[in-house]
């Protein structure tokens, strides 16, 4: 039996010198041992065979995991770029994710001082109490002069719906001028305008590490396929016969 198998790899090894390939059977069987048949070892075959390195492991050829690369770059936009050896695109989808979040820090920021300022602003010209009042409050302010006012509406044209405030000085309200109403609305929405764009920079910072994630998935398969190259050493050769007017193509592959 010995015999036969030493005779069946001398031949193999033979034709594929012949033809200039070396092919994973030759490969497989010069690694292995001559007596091992079982089970176990042509399971191990077959998955070394068809199982494609890179995709969901690392392997001890270098080769790098797509999907630590999608990850790391969900977490933080660029660094599955990083990982996969494109630094210059990592910088740039980093420097990208840090600016948006600074747009939304910087527009919530903003928002916040306005608010505090249209705020402070009805108390001194409208004399509101600013203790307890809900937004919706806040959001009549800029529309009516005073408590009244917004009552006999809310009576005529909203009887269900809307509830009157209590006739006292905690809920009443009462604007100097037209202009002072005026300039409180442009500060509230103002206001409201910089917290939308603070709820943008959020949903620019997702669609960023979505792309980013696609981005990482691409380049640490065009490092596997490179690593691959490097690690096979494939060769092409090239024959012209000028007698025969043919061309040979021949491609080896050596571990």
């Amino acid at each position: 039996m010995r015999k036969i198998l030493f005779t069946a790899i001398i031949w193999l090894m033979f034709t594929n010198l012949c033809f200039g390939q070396d092919t994973e059977i030759t490969r497989s069987l010069l690694t292995q041992p001559l007596l091992s048949n079982s089970p176990y070892y042509q399971s191990q075959d077959q998955k070394d065979f068809f199982e494609m390195p890179g995709e969901f492991e690392e392997r001890k050829e270098g080769l790098k995991s797509v999907t630590k690369a999608a990850f790391l770059s969900f977490l933080l936009p660029g660094a599955g770029e990083i990982y996969a050896g494109s630094q210059t695109r990592g910088k740039i989808f980093l420097s990208v994710e840090a600016s948006f979040w600074a747009g939304f820090f910087g527009f919530r920021t903003y928002g916040s001082w306005l608010k505090r300022d249209y705020r402070n602003y009805a108390a001194s010209r409208a004399g509101v109490n600013l203790a307890g009042k809900p937004d919706d409050f806040f959001d009549d302010l800029a529309f009516y002069d005073n408590r009244d006012e917004y009552n006999q509406f809310a009576r005529l044209y909203h009887r269900d719906d809307v509830a009157p405030y209590p006739e006292n000085d905690f809920w009443n309200w009462e604007w100097d001028s037209p202009y002072s109403k005026s300039y409180y609305r442009d500060l509230k929405n103002r206001s409201k305008s910089a917290y939308r764009k603070a709820l943008y920079m959020m949903g620019l910072s997702l669609v960023n590490r979505i792309v980013s994630v696609v981005d990482a998935m691409k380049a640490v398969r065009s490092y596997n396929r490179k690593k691959s190259l490097e690690i096979s050493k494939v060769r092409f050769d090239f024959k012209l016969n000028p007698f025969d007017r043919k061309m040979m193509v021949y491609v080896t592959r050596t571990w």
